[in-house]
């Protein structure tokens, strides 16, 4: 499946994403695929991306986390960048998201500069408070 819309109510906020890619093997795991362009990089693991789209699955389908694999998949190429489920993953992701809800709510933003992140700001060099003027060298 492709294009897997999806909506979660989470600490009273409806979250809504669009999973890019959904393959089910003949054993029932499920793997939850996100196309990315350029590179790969280690710091894909600790997005939030993926285990959300793996707490929606579970929410919502009944998806089990010992059935769950996630990756980002990078094109063109065949980079692949996959993310643990290991332990209470979904319990994590579901953390991070009321924390970041919560900071969301009370107007807190706190941008984490990089070289990767900045070189793609489209605001760089506003003087955001906390940004750099210019991408860090890293």
């Amino acid at each position: 499946m492709v294009e897997v819309p999806w909506a979660l109510e989470i600490g009273g906020t409806e979250i809504r994403g669009r999973i890019d890619a959904v393959f089910v093997d003949p054993d029932g795991t499920v793997h939850l695929v996100d196309w990315k362009t350029g590179h790969a990089h280690e710091n894909y693991k600790t997005r939030l991306q993926l285990p959300l789209y793996a707490l929606a699955a579970n929410k919502l389908w009944g998806i089990e986390p010992e059935k769950t694999r996630l990756a980002y998949a990078f094109v063109p190429g065949d980079a692949l960048v996959e993310v643990s489920t290991e332990g209470d993953f979904l319990g994590v992701a579901e953390e991070r998201v009321l924390e970041a809800l919560d900071r969301i709510k009370v107007g807190r933003f706190e941008p984490t500069p990089s070289r990767y992140a900045c070189s793609r700001c489209p605001v760089m060099g506003v003087g955001i408070p906390g940004c750099p003027m210019e991408v860090p060298e890293e």
